[in-house]
């Protein structure tokens, strides 16, 4: 199977219950072919061929004229098709279940929402364990009139770190999962975290959670 998606990376997480339910139950794996914009996700090419779906991952130098709507347009031909099977995955209107789901009814795809993805280091180191972690609210987020308290005025005083962009997501990932507490505001990464079944808690944010977040359905 090949699919494509052009972004942004919490509307791209949604998707892997597609080749899961694939690999599951036909033993085939997915080609993933991602716009070059998510070159900017720091280990995110590893983090997917750890996963046992995962046959390789492409970057496409296609690039999205917008994100106000995900990304758009989201459907392109990738460089290296020739006449191989794709589809294009991407919000095709406004979403009003899990994404993964709107994905899969697009083009009558099986999906498989009982999934278990590959990240737990069992060597992750004594001195990141234990640590109470939050993610940032950034001052550029196109939403951010929409929260009634702003992420940092909920934030706890005292003991909280910040995850850290330029660390690979397993990195960040063991932090979440090896932590005594994870706040998050929505973001592409509070969706991976989800989807990994770590323990978090949600600020109060503009997106509807049963779109995003597997645990909220």
């Amino acid at each position: 199977m090949i699919i494509t998606h052009c972004g942004k990376f919490g509307d791209f997480i949604p998707s892997l219950i597609i080749p899961n339910y694939y690999y599951k139950n036909n033993n085939e794996k997915t080609t993933f072919i991602l716009s070059s914009w998510f070159k900017s996700i720091k280990g995110l090419e590893e983090f997917l061929m750890l996963q046992d779906f995962t046959e390789k991952v492409i970057f496409d130098e296609f690039l999205p004229n917008d994100f106000s709507l995900g990304a758009q347009p989201y459907k392109f031909k990738p460089k290296v098709i020739t006449d191989e099977v794709y589809y294009n995955l991407g919000l095709s209107g406004f979403p009003n279940k899990y994404l993964g789901v709107m994905y899969a009814e697009e083009y009558d795809l099986k999906y498989d929402l009982d999934i278990k993805l590959n990240f737990i280091d069992e060597n992750f180191p004594e001195e990141y364990r234990g640590k109470k972690m939050y993610t940032h609210f950034y001052d550029e987020r196109w939403d951010k009139d929409r929260y009634d308290v702003r992420f940092i005025e909920m934030l706890p005083n005292d003991g909280y770190e910040p995850f850290d962009p330029d660390k690979s997501l397993l990195h960040n990932l063991n932090l979440s999962y090896y932590s005594s507490s994870s706040i998050y505001y929505p973001n592409g990464f509070s969706v991976l975290s989800d989807l990994c079944g770590i323990n978090y808690d949600l600020v109060n944010g503009s997106v509807n959670p049963s779109v995003y977040y597997l645990n909220h359905l």
